[in-house]
């Protein structure tokens, strides 16, 4: 991501977010926020919104996700 890699760095997490056994784990939430900031920063707002709705499905308060979610949502 920070090599502004970001299509090879959306199909790295899209590859590792099956492979997590447990999707409550700290592991599995962060990487699928992070797919959704790649997303986010590539503008792909409704990948964005699913992959932050499914993170705020698991848990609530995990980073910034819930305000992101939203602020995508009134964009």
């Amino acid at each position: 991501m920070r090599k502004n890699l970001l299509d090879l760095a959306i199909a790295q997490y899209k590859l590792f977010l099956p492979l997590v056994d447990d999707e409550l784990s700290n592991e599995a939430k962060d990487g699928r926020y992070q797919l959704a900031r790649l997303y986010e920063n590539r503008g792909n707002t409704a990948e964005a919104i699913a992959e932050f709705e499914k993170l705020v499905a698991i848990d609530l308060s995990f980073q910034d996700a819930a305000s992101r979610l939203s602020k995508l949502r009134g964009a």
